[in-house]
């Protein structure tokens, strides 16, 4: 749980406070950490236009607290992180370049999205969007996205992601097609600095390639909801039987008032190699917003 405050200094820099409590389990095969962590953060973000069309950004800061473990006594927590971002816009395109770098002693990751030990990630993210009739707009989207992680209980893992997306949306329906293709490498990394998941790539050796096509269409003004999603993954990793899974979710949601019913039809299809599973789960809910004003 995360409560955030924003001090704005001048229209280029700004500080963000953080007071944060959480609690996390993480497992490796049969062994496991629990653990509680309170914690306060801040962080220092500054941006500067370089050109009319370039913007640089900084954000740098730290973490400190405590760490509850399972067993044995409560034990001091800290943490830094800086990264640096560029962003480039002309009309409708948009390209982003984003290098982090974090580290965290005793950090409980539910509290502050930080894992312990040392994290790089970096980012390329190329946008379009804009309008190809007068009620139907489009949307492109390509990212590539490298991480490399050392982590005292599940080693060390790279990986890497790329991610195209299309969209179209009208007044009353949206299409979006996803697919895209994960690297990773784990457990057999050898020296921790020799790879940081992007620009010095390591020697994956797991895969999944991924896909995906959500459609929604709405109906009396808006209170008729019908989606559907179809997708599939195939997964090849060291050690294990290659995997797949199709499945596909249709739904229809109607709004009464402050009333939402909403009926789910979920398939899915998948298993490893010699061997198949077949699933089916159909639900109703009901559910009713409140509201609170003071």
């Amino acid at each position: 749980m995360l409560s955030t405050t924003t001090w704005r200094f001048t229209p280029r820099l700004s500080l963000d406070g953080i007071i944060g409590v959480g609690y996390d389990e993480r497992r490796r095969d049969d062994d496991g950490v629990q653990s509680g962590s309170e914690s306060v953060a801040a962080y220092l973000i500054w941006t500067r236009p370089l050109r009319r069309s370039l913007v640089l950004g900084i954000n740098a800061g730290g973490n400190i607290g405590l760490f509850e473990p399972e067993t044995g006594g409560v034990s001091f927590a800290y943490g830094a992180r800086a990264a640096v971002n560029v962003t480039w816009t002309r009309s409708s395109l948009r390209l982003i370049g984003r290098y982090t770098g974090s580290f965290a002693d005793n950090v409980d990751s539910g509290t502050l999205a930080t894992v312990p030990g040392w994290t790089l990630s970096q980012q390329l993210l190329l946008s379009a969007d804009g309008q190809l009739k007068s009620d139907l707009g489009g949307r492109a989207q390509l990212s590539v996205l490298g991480s490399r992680r050392e982590d005292p209980l599940l080693g060390s893992f790279a990986n890497t992601t790329a991610t195209a997306m299309l969209g179209l949306s009208g007044r009353r329906y949206t299409l979006l097609l996803t697919g895209g293709l994960t690297e990773g490498a784990s457990a057999a990394v050898g020296n921790p600095l020799a790879s940081d998941g992007l620009f010095l790539p390591a020697a994956y050796n797991s895969e999944d390639v991924f896909a995906s096509l959500t459609a929604t269409e709405s109906f009396d003004r808006g209170r008729l909801v019908l989606s559907e999603l179809a997708r599939a993954a195939w997964i090849r990793a060291p050690g294990h039987p290659d995997s797949s899974e199709v499945g596909l979710i249709v739904s229809a949601s109607y709004r009464m008032g402050k009333f939402l019913f909403t009926i789910d039809e979920r398939l899915s299809w998948g298993g490893v190699a010699g061997s198949s599973q077949f699933g089916n789960v159909f639900m109703v809910r009901a559910s009713r917003s409140f509201s609170l004003s003071f």
